[in-house]
C-alpha cells in the first residue's frame, strides 16, 4: 500500500507509519485495511442491523492525537435521515470537534451550530476513545470540573460521565453528556506515543503514478504523476517485450503534479499497433508501472 504524505496509523493495531512509503500489513478477510491520518477524529455509532436505526444520541469518537499535528478538527453533519433537501430547508445540526495537543496536555472542544431538526437529540452521550495513550493522566476535566477516573471498564460502563485508561490497549476512554452548545475536555499530564515504524530507504517513494485516462484510448491518454520529492524522473512507454517506444526525462524542483499525454506514437513519430503497452515512471527510490490499451483507428 502506498501512503500519502503525513503520518498514518493502522486502525486495527495502532502501528504508526510515516508517509511517502510503501507498506505491507496483514489483511485477513474480516479486516479492511484502514489507515487513519494522525490527528483525526473518527465519529462512529454502535453496530446496526439497518440504517433505519441510525441515531446520533450516542456517539463513539475515536481520536488520534499527535504531537506532529497538534491542531486538528472535524465537522459532523446530522439531520433526520428522511427529509429530502434537509440542509436547504434549514433542518439540520452540525457538530464541530477540535483537538489541541501540547507537550503534556490535551484539549478536546465540541461546538454545535445549525437550526436543528425535528426529533434531534436533546442530549448526546459521547464516548471518546483516545488512541496511543501510554500513561494514566493526572486528571480529566469537563468545563473545568474534574471527572471521575475509574480503574476498570466495568466501573466506566456504570458511570454517567468519567474516564478510564486501559493500559493493555493504550486507550483513554472519556464519556460525557453534551447538552449545551459547547463543551471542553481538558486532560492533564498525558503521554502520547509518537514512534513510527521506519522502513529502509528502498521502501521510500518519490511519487505516485495515477492511472492513465482514458484507458483504453484511440486518440490521446493523459498521465498524471504526483511528485512528492524534488529530483530527476523518467517516463517510458514500453511494449510488452520491453522495447522502449518513447522516453521523457524531466526534473522537478518542488513537489507537485506533472502531466503528460500520449497519442500512441513511438520515438520517430510513427503510430504503434493496437495492443497493450506499459507506462513506466522511475525516480531515485522507486519505480511504478501502469498498463494502457491503445486502439489504432
Amino acid at each position: 500500500m502506498v501512503l500519502p504524505p503525513g503520518k498514518w496509523i493502522y486502525y486495527w493495531t495502532n502501528e504508526t507509519w510515516s508517509g511517502l512509503q510503501t507498506v505491507t500489513v496483514n489483511a485477513p478477510l474480516e479486516w479492511m485495511p484502514l489507515f487513519i491520518k494522525a490527528g483525526s477524529f473518527l465519529p462512529m455509532v454502535d453496530t446496526l442491523l439497518t440504517t433505519r436505526d441510525y441515531r446520533t444520541d450516542s456517539l463513539i469518537v475515536k481520536y488520534y492525537p499527535d504531537h506532529e499535528n497538534p491542531e486538528s478538527s472535524f465537522t459532523m453533519y446530522d439531520d433526520d435521515g428522511k427529509t429530502p433537501g434537509a440542509y436547504a430547508l434549514g433542518e439540520y445540526d452540525i457538530l464541530h470537534f477540535s483537538g489541541s495537543v501540547t507537550l503534556s496536555d490535551l484539549w478536546i472542544r465540541l461546538n454545535r451550530e445549525g437550526p436543528g431538526y425535528s426529533g434531534m437529540p436533546e442530549t448526546r452521550k459521547i464516548c471518546f476513545e483516545i488512541q496511543r495513550i501510554t500513561g494514566k493522566p493526572e486528571n480529566v476535566q469537563k468545563n473545568g470540573v474534574v471527572l471521575t477516573l475509574v480503574s476498570s471498564m466495568e466501573e466506566f460502563l456504570a458511570i454517567n460521565e468519567g474516564a478510564f485508561w486501559n493500559s493493555s490497549e493504550n486507550v483513554l476512554y472519556v464519556q460525557i453528556h453534551m447538552q449545551d452548545q459547547s463543551d471542553e475536555i481538558q486532560i492533564h499530564n498525558i503521554e502520547i506515543a509518537n514512534p513510527v515504524e521506519e522502513l529502509p530507504t528502498s521502501g521510500l517513494i518519490d511519487f505516485y503514478l495515477q492511472h492513465p485516462y482514458p484507458n483504453p484510448f484511440s486518440k490521446l491518454t493523459t498521465i498524471n504523476i504526483d511528485i512528492y520529492q524534488p529530483g530527476d524522473y523518467q517516463v517510458e512507454i514500453l511494449s510488452l517485450t520491453g522495447h522502449i517506444l518513447k522516453r521523457i526525462d524531466f526534473t522537478m524542483n518542488f513537489a507537485g503534479t506533472r502531466q503528460f499525454t500520449w497519442n500512441g506514437s513511438g520515438m520517430e513519430g510513427r503510430m504503434v499497433a493496437s495492443g497493450i503497452y506499459c507506462m513506466k515512471v522511475s525516480g531515485a527510490h522507486s519505480t511504478q508501472y501502469r498498463k494502457v490499451v491503445f486502439l489504432f483507428m
